[in-house]
């Protein structure tokens, strides 16, 4: 029993600051002790690990385990099941079901517990951007264990939010705290460094090549701490900035590499994102061309085909 007490409280601890790497290692050292002591794992242990599932593996895998998880934390763990409502709609949110993952963070909500940040991150999509940083707020007050654990994580998604909506102010104010607790402790998981790297990427307005230097940082890092959903959304970013800077092979090198991920996960929202994106490449390609016609003309010269056809026959192709 301390054995299974002390693995589970390390795995939530590893969660909580958002460090994957040590929540898969415990995670493994765990179910090998499992098997040795002939223990059965707690609701909570397994949506742990469906969770790790769903950062490291496929999203529908990780919601049929998470799904399994409640239903057992239903029985045995009734004070942990707010979380496994919070899990699942991260889940969903990844997978692109964003009105049922909606729905699992109000009924995280409705047991006492919070859904955050994932609900902040959905919030902010539909604009309300002061909501969802009024719902980070009022989970960073918190006093509890959980809130204390997840602070970092909570207030690295705050500056965030702020730096990609217009609020530097906030953002320079919120990471500069995060820099001085960071300097305070020993953590050093990469999925936190990643949103920081990414909130300051946001903030060099008028520095184009060192807001592109850190979101490739911040890629290196998503990789890093093995989070496929992040890294790919990350990409689709660095594709929009790299298509918009004229390099358009780059920007279709990132495009590629994401949907590679999004499919091997199984997220229609990242699919969807690319789809998107792709549409305004399109877009943007088709207005730039008859201005750049006309300037061809201008010059004297003509733009060469895309595609040549091959030759029908042989005669076709011989010199006349």
């Amino acid at each position: 029993m301390t054995g299974a007490l002390i693995y589970c409280n390390i795995l939530w601890t590893c969660r909580n600051f958002a460090d994957w790497s040590r929540a898969r290692q415990w995670s493994a050292g765990f179910e090998s002790w499992c098997d040795a002591s002939f223990a059965e794992s707690t609701g909570s242990c397994d949506l742990h690990r469906a969770e790790l599932a769903g950062v490291r593996k496929d999203l529908p895998s990780a919601l049929q385990g998470i799904g399994a998880a409640i239903a057992k934390l239903t029985e045995e763990e009734g004070w942990a099941l707010g979380e496994g409502y919070r899990v699942r709609g991260d889940v969903l949110a990844m997978i692109g079901d964003l009105d049922k993952a909606r729905d699992d963070y109000a009924r995280a909500y409705a047991v006492g517990w919070d859904a955050e940040p994932g609900n902040a991150v959905l919030l902010v999509e539909t604009g309300a951007v002061d909501a969802a940083l009024g719902a980070l707020d009022r989970t960073l007050s918190g006093t509890t264990w959980f809130h204390l654990q997840r602070g970092l994580w909570l207030r690295a998604h705050k500056a965030w939010i702020a730096a990609r909506h217009g609020r530097a102010d906030l953002a320079r104010s919120v990471l500069d705290d995060i820099g001085i607790e960071i300097g305070a402790t020993t953590t050093s998981a990469p999925s936190i460094h990643a949103l920081l790297a990414e909130a300051q990427a946001h903030l060099q307005a008028e520095d184009a090549s060192e807001g592109m230097r850190l979101l490739l940082l911040a890629c290196q890092l998503w990789t890093a701490a093995g989070f496929e959903f992040q890294e790919a959304r990350v990409r689709i970013e660095i594709a929009e900035r790299l298509h918009a800077a004229g390099d358009d092979h780059g920007a279709r090198v990132e495009r590629v590499a994401a949907e590679h991920i999004a499919r091997r996960i199984g997220s229609r929202r990242l699919l969807n994102i690319l789809e998107a994106a792709q549409d305004v490449s399109e877009t943007d390609r088709a207005e730039h061309l008859p201005a750049q016609t006309a300037s061809w003309k201008r010059e004297g010269r003509l733009p060469m085909p895309a595609r040549l056809s091959a030759p029908r026959s042989a005669a076709d192709s011989a010199p006349g």
